[in-house]
């Protein structure tokens, strides 16, 4: 069984045995398998080598840093989907390594067919994550590209985005106004008749529709100025 696309896997086990049955495994399906015995050697390899499209990471592997902690310091440097191979089934550490990673968990013992169905779906997951990334950065241009100020908040009224206008116009970063309460940060009353605050979200919240600025709206921003 050859993959549609030759792809490149390195396998990361200490134990040398396992390393090599699983190089076979793998090559047997059309892969082209490299192996380390070791998380510093697993570092070096992919900073070095390009070719490599996934890593096969054990948990355990002896002296020097384990598994997780080298997955977490490839994943630092390197944009490349980790599928974890263990003999542990603990909850706790397979919850670990999900926390890392959610390209998939393999137990050692597993056959081919079983390791060759996860390394497929890591690689539909690492595409579809590619996706969804790519479309959210496109998303993001455009709104630091448009005139108008933006604000966004979750339904706890928690903001959670903000373009270059909505900074300048409340005079908060978005650093500094992520995770507060949208009024804090959007301070607008209704100056006719008595300077009622305004709270689009909330407003937006308790009638599920969408909703006009008041023409009588002022906007009051970080350093009291008045637009």
């Amino acid at each position: 069984m050859v993959p549609e696309v030759c792809r490149t896997i390195l396998i990361v086990e200490d134990e040398a045995l396992i390393a090599l049955s699983k190089k076979v495994e793998l090559e047997r399906y059309g892969y082209n398998v490299y192996t380390v015995n070791s998380g510093e050697k697993a570092l070096e390899e992919t900073v070095n080598n390009n070719s490599i499209d996934l890593i096969l990471m054990d948990i355990d592997l002896g002296k020097g840093i384990d598994g997780t902690e080298t997955a977490e310091k490839i994943l630092k440097i390197k944009e490349i989907p980790i599928v974890f191979l263990s003999s542990h089934t603990e909850q706790e550490i397979v919850q670990k390594t999900e926390r890392i990673t959610s390209y998939g968990y393999v137990v050692k013992n597993s056959s081919a067919t079983v390791l060759d169905a996860s390394i497929k779906m890591a690689f539909k997951l690492f595409n579809a994550n590619k996706k969804t990334e790519k479309h959210r950065r496109y998303l993001q241009i455009t709104l630091n590209s448009i005139g108008d100020g933006v604000i966004t908040a979750n339904n706890q009224g928690l903001v959670i985005g903000m373009n270059p206008v909505a900074e300048k116009l409340t005079g908060w970063s978005f650093n500094s106004a992520e995770g507060r309460q949208i009024q804090e940060i959007f301070k607008a009353v209704n100056i006719y008749p008595d300077n009622q605050t305004i709270n689009p979200v909330k407003r937006v919240l308790e009638i599920g529709e969408i909703i006009k600025s008041d023409k009588n709206a002022l906007l009051i921003s970080k350093d009291s100025t008045e637009h």
